[in-house]
């Protein structure tokens, strides 16, 4: 067997024709660590939810405010309007009909699926809620009855209440035991219920993501829930339009058959 030599011609014009290729190594080099770099910026940067609630009698206003790099989000949404809006609609159309819906919307009205959507929801929550911090939570109520003793029975009960919603939030998420400020007073005076809320929430915007990638996954193998989804679309096109989805050639111009 002829042992293996090359001349200094040789290996010269070898190392020309590897130059190219050490140089595109080095450029996918680049590439995966400026990905890797994304990637882990995209992984721990912060998100921050806060979410406030402010209620004085029959008006309640929720504001909830999304931050996450250059993402700020804020939406304010008044429940009572929400609640007073389907109220009128679904008593006038009794008044009117003797129907609290639409004919559209009883056909294609499906039973909600509780225990399939809570099996779909407990494992991608139970891990992002390990992973979310409390940062801030404050609690500040104002309640009162028809006299002294109905005043101080309700504080009692608004405490309770309190106490035992905050024991259930911290086995869902992390929240030391000296961020939570409570502060509850009976109103003497005369019938009274106001609440302020406000709840600051921090976790990893790469959880975010992880819990609802599986969220969807799982939610997406269980077909009665997505007819149910589909249903609820449909129906609300129904309630936004006065037609179904797909107005078949019995509807009139209104929507019914």
């Amino acid at each position: 067997m002829r042992p293996f030599r090359m001349d200094g011609r040789s290996f010269g014009k070898t190392l020309l024709a590897w130059k190219p290729a050490r140089a595109e190594v080095w450029q996918v080099l680049v590439v995966l660590g400026i990905l890797a770099l994304v990637a882990g910026l995209i992984w721990f940067w912060p998100l921050q939810v806060g979410i406030q609630l402010h209620q004085a009698g029959l008006d309640a206003t929720l504001d909830v405010r999304l931050r996450a790099i250059l993402l700020n989000l804020h939406r304010t949404v008044s429940i009572s309007e929400k609640v007073e809006m389907v109220l009128e609609h679904i008593v006038r159309r009794w008044r009117e009909t003797g129907e609290p819906v639409k004919v559209p919307m009883q056909k294609t009205i499906r039973r909600s699926p509780r225990g399939k959507l809570l099996r779909v929801l407990r494992a991608p929550m139970r891990y992002l809620g390990k992973r979310t911090r409390v940062s801030r939570l404050s609690v500040a109520a104002e309640v009162g009855g028809s006299d002294a003793m109905e005043s101080a029975l309700l504080a009692g009960v608004s405490w309770a209440v309190v106490g035992t919603g905050l024991a259930l939030v911290s086995r869902r998420v992390r929240l030391d035991p000296s961020t939570p400020r409570v502060q509850i007073r009976p109103n003497y005076a005369g019938p009274a219920l106001r609440v302020e809320t406000d709840c600051i929430l921090r976790l990893r915007l790469g959880h975010a993501i992880v819990a609802g990638l599986w969220l969807l996954r799982r939610g997406l193998r269980e077909k009665e829930l997505v007819l149910w989804v589909r249903d609820s679309l449909r129906r609300k096109g129904v309630e936004d339009d006065g037609r179904t989805s797909d107005p078949g050639p019995d509807e009139d111009g209104h929507g019914e058959p």
